[in-house]
């Protein structure tokens, strides 16, 4: 009678994760050949204490526009379920609702002092009086 091969133990490999890709990888090497976040950084600074910056913040929400449009309110979990830790570099915790909040208002703040002054210059040259500007 022939003896039967012992079997071999089977190694099974470490827990594994799976997470969504589909185009994130190409947004998130865009957002930085673009110096998207380092743009934002500069014209709207965070306090040191702050674990994202503003430009980290928008760029991950131009991500999550671009793969898979979640609420606001729920970016964290878009962030969970697709690899935006691996791709983006950001903790998905940190992106709640309130971080959003702020980091779009400074941006607001920022930006729209910045196309005030851009509108009464241009009007200025052209002689076009600027709405705000007729009692001046």
């Amino acid at each position: 009678m022939r003896e039967r091969p012992r079997l071999q133990p089977i190694a099974y490999g470490g827990p594994s994760m799976e997470k969504m890709l589909g185009a994130l990888p190409v947004v998130a090497g865009y957002c930085r050949r673009l110096d998207l976040a380092g743009v934002i950084d500069r014209a709207c600074p965070v306090r040191d204490v702050a674990i994202l910056t503003h430009g980290q913040v928008i760029e991950a929400l131009v991500a999550n526009r671009l793969t898979s449009q979640a609420p606001l309110l729920r970016v964290t979990d878009w962030a969970r379920a697709w690899a935006g830790e691996e791709t983006l570099g950001i903790d998905p915790a940190a992106l709640n609702d309130d971080r959003i909040a702020r980091a779009l208002d400074a941006i607001a703040r920022s930006w729209i002092g910045s196309l005030d002054r851009l509108v009464h210059r241009r009007s200025r040259r052209s002689g076009w009086r600027c709405p705000c500007c007729f009692g001046t």
